[in-house]
């Protein structure tokens, strides 16, 4: 995607922005390294659902502004920056996310999203936010999105159903969204949903410790914050 316009975003409100402290020099560093914008949010955009919905009208904003929107959740530690995620991105789909097999089933993890900018984009996005059934599901949004690409959510978890949706899913290898129940041999993105908090501030702190040298330079831990308020879908 050369000369692409990419952003690169994510959000952390409450004690999440302790998990974001150690993520954001790497979110940075990855952004800096293959041309994107990076945006860090620290308010919630959906008052009344858990702010992990905050991903769906900020999204939204941002395929209306970016050839590439990808989002990558606070818990999360880009561990292998060499690679641009553009770069593995299939032709011809638009939303891109890693599938996870787990003893619940084949589960997609809204933990890393990679949307190309655009119409398609920003009507599935509509489409999400409007399962509002999803509003307090245990997954949240991820729920809304599996529903969207017709997916079942009750055990096993897999496709069920036909779904427009689905014909422009394109699949990420588990290294670019390696969590601790199915993991990559070599990550690119280490996440550690679900997990005590202490916990995954010691997991990040120890993945950025096996970092090679040359991967993270010595970064401030600054970085923009977004502060214009994104038009909800």
């Amino acid at each position: 995607m050369t000369g692409a316009r990419k952003v690169l975003c994510t959000l952390a409100v409450g004690r999440h922005a302790e998990l974001l402290e150690i993520a954001r020099p790497t979110f940075v560093d990855f952004a800096d390294r293959h041309g994107y914008d990076f945006f860090a949010l620290d308010r919630t955009l959906a008052p009344h659902r858990a702010a992990s919905w905050s991903k769906i009208p900020l999204l939204h904003d941002l395929v209306q502004r970016y050839d590439l929107a990808v989002w990558v959740d606070s818990d999360a530690v880009i561990v292998d920056p060499t690679v641009d995620i553009a770069a593995v991105m299939e032709p011809r789909r638009f939303v891109h996310l890693v599938e996870h097999n787990l003893p619940d089933g084949r589960v997609p993890n809204c933990g890393v999203m990679a949307l190309r900018g655009g119409r398609r984009a920003r009507r599935f996005l509509e489409r999400v936010w409007r399962a509002a059934q999803y509003a307090q599901h245990e997954w949240w949004e991820n729920a809304a999105v599996l529903d969207a690409l017709g997916y079942r959510l009750r055990k096993p978890v897999r496709p069920a159903r036909p779904s427009v949706w689905r014909l422009g899913l394109g699949g990420l290898a588990v290294e670019w969204n390696s969590i601790p129940d199915d993991p990559a041999v070599r990550p690119r993105i280490a996440h550690f949903p679900g997990l005590p908090f202490e916990e995954r501030l010691r997991r990040m702190d120890a993945a950025v410790a096996t970092m090679l040298p040359t991967a993270l330079p010595l970064l401030a831990s600054g970085g923009g914050a977004w502060t214009n308020r994104p038009r909800q879908p």
